[in-house]
């Protein structure tokens, strides 16, 4: 399956727009080390139900610290 890249400190933020342009936080994710495949998962996963739910009104924040980052070799 190749290489897992994981990176540290991932907070996943996620903003209502539906009330104001500023937005509001209704939720933030910490994850201390997560691989790149999975946050995009979580990512998209979010978008797509928010999408359909609430009409674009959801949007989501992604910040982590690229450094140090630490492989993980699968051997599948």
């Amino acid at each position: 399956r190749g290489t897992l890249m994981f990176v540290k400190n991932v907070y996943i933020t996620i903003w209502d727009f539906a009330d104001s342009d500023e937005g509001e936080e209704v939720a933030k994710l910490k994850f201390k080390y997560l691989d790149l495949d999975t946050i995009e998962q979580v990512v998209y996963t979010i978008v797509e139900e928010s999408d359909a739910l609430f009409d674009d009104s959801i949007k989501v924040e992604v910040n982590f610290n690229y450094y140090p980052v630490h492989t993980v070799n699968e051997s599948h």
